[in-house]
């Protein structure tokens, strides 16, 4: 059992266990704190102490990394893994009744952990209210419906996957088809035996399938595809166009941080290959006096909207850095072409953005 308020840490392979896990805890008024897979010990170790976790929710498979770093988190006080026996025993006891606890808005919900904007791992709070503010908006815009089937090959634990995959997906109850760990075979696989239409990814993956020889893609029947969601990182319009080609698709770019959630989106109505859409919320690029730019320059992309992040977990100041005045200074250049569309161009601090999405500063 758990308290309202509590933390609980989630550390999950990307299966139907972590959407069971992620909504028990927010049921029962926890905060979930997600943890990236692809994390090593030294820095699971760091991130379990700076979110003051009392439960590690995890399987077997971690247990080896985690057996070093779990005597040493003073704050937590009990480690469930849900392949074991134990884990099928609490289930099988569990009321099926919803627990009484009143939630509101303004409670905290979901951390996630970023190196985005400040370049250094920090816990983005997001509350009730702002993990529900864009997953409407960007469903609207590509049109999804309950007949759709997603091809999901984005984590859970960031924020892309969860907000717009996962909720946008809940929301119109459209199929959710999960791909453990991306290879191009996996989602060729999956599109054809699942009938998929939708396939939300980064633009690393994207490139991996656009490169596929014409006589590979020959083998499967693709034609329920209708379209695939782009984030996480800057995408290359060449290859978008023979992704586009090759799969007979239409390719949607969002623009995002976790802090932010997303800003700016490419819709039904308006999408422009090389660019992120159009901003969905209030924009000023500012340069580096603070003065808005003409349009057609590049200057730093600052935000306003109801779902920015709560701030930063124990970090007052490093929140003061980026949300001034109700506006989320981003750190990313960016140029706003006579059409309305956003180009994002590059961070003012270099970021490697690896092909899971992982952030390196």
């Amino acid at each position: 059992g758990t308290k309202k308020g509590a933390h609980v840490a989630i550390l999950l392979s990307h299966t139907p266990e972590w959407v069971i896990n992620y909504f028990g805890v927010i049921k029962a008024g926890g905060v979930a704190v997600l943890l990236n897979t692809a994390l090593k010990a030294p820095e699971l170790d760091s991130l379990l102490r700076d979110s003051d976790s009392a439960i590690l929710i995890t399987e077997k498979k971690f247990s080896r990394m985690l057996i070093s770093v779990l005597p040493h988190i003073p704050s937590l006080k009990r480690v469930i893994a849900v392949d074991t026996r134990s884990y099928a025993k609490i289930v099988a006891s569990s009321s099926a009744e919803p627990p009484a606890i009143e939630l509101k808005d303004k409670d905290e919900a979901t951390i996630f952990y970023t190196s985005g904007v400040l370049g250094k791992q920090k816990g983005v709070v997001h509350t009730h209210a702002s993990v529900m503010g864009t997953p409407p908006i960007i469903t609207a815009g590509i049109q999804r419906t309950r007949k759709d089937v997603v091809i999901d090959l984005v984590p859970f634990s960031y924020l892309y996957g969860l907000f717009e995959v996962l909720f946008g997906s809940i929301i119109t109850g459209s199929t959710v088809v999960l791909i453990p760990n991306f290879t191009p075979r996996a989602v060729l696989d999956a599109v054809e035996k699942e009938i998929g239409t939708v396939i939300f990814g980064v633009p690393a993956m994207y490139n991996a399938l656009a490169m596929l020889r014409d006589e590979v893609l020959a083998r499967y029947d693709l034609s329920s595809l209708r379209l695939a969601v782009s984030a996480g990182a800057k995408s290359f319009p060449k290859l978008m166009e023979t992704l586009e080609d090759k799969f007979g698709l239409s390719l949607y770019e969002v623009y995002g941080l976790t802090e932010a959630s997303a800003v700016s989106i490419s819709t039904y109505d308006s999408r422009k290959l090389g660019t992120v859409g159009k901003p969905i919320c209030g924009l000023k690029i500012l340069d580096g006096n603070g003065h808005e730019v003409p349009r057609g320059e590049i200057g730093e992309a600052v935000f306003n909207a109801p779902w920015v992040m709560k701030g930063y977990y124990k970090a007052p100041e490093l929140t003061a850095q980026v949300l001034k005045d109700g506006w989320f200074h981003t750190g990313d250049l960016v140029r706003m072409d006579e059409e309305g569309y956003l180009e994002y161009i590059e961070k003012k601090s270099f970021i490697i953005v690896t092909s899971s999405g992982l952030k390196i500063g």
